[in-house]
């Protein structure tokens, strides 16, 4: 269980679109924010050419500046999906993670596409 204060920021990590090739969301800073991050993924079934199942495996990765190297965060992982549409919910301790972070977005199988929205909710720092 994951408490969150009263003076919460919504971000969005990444705008509503079809995802048919390895990607990464929108670029989010956390040094404003404090205690736990809470990720949320809205996929619709995923689909792909004729006899191929499609898979989708999105991670929260960090890095200590805005252009380096992302690495994933521990424990900040979504279930993976093959056709199933979903709606998932992840926290995570903002300690685990570096100052910059996105959500990577790994997709396999020809033809392969999913609809994908993210959004974050992190706590203010200061309050």
């Amino acid at each position: 269980m994951h408490q969150f204060e009263f003076n919460n920021t919504a971000v969005n990590l990444k705008t509503p679109a079809a995802v048919t090739a390895d990607t990464f969301g929108i670029l989010f800073d956390l040094e404003s924010y404090t205690g736990q991050g809470l990720l949320i993924l809205n996929t619709g079934a995923g689909t792909a050419d004729s006899g191929v199942t499609p898979a989708l495996v999105v991670t929260l990765q960090s890095s200590t500046t805005s252009d380096g190297t992302f690495a994933d965060v521990s424990g900040a992982a979504f279930t993976a999906l093959d056709t199933t549409a979903s709606h998932e919910a992840i926290g995570f301790d903002l300690r685990a993670a570096n100052r910059y972070c996105k959500l990577e977005f790994d997709i396999t199988g020809s033809g392969a596409s999913y609809l994908c929205a993210a959004e974050g909710m992190f706590n203010n720092r200061g309050w």
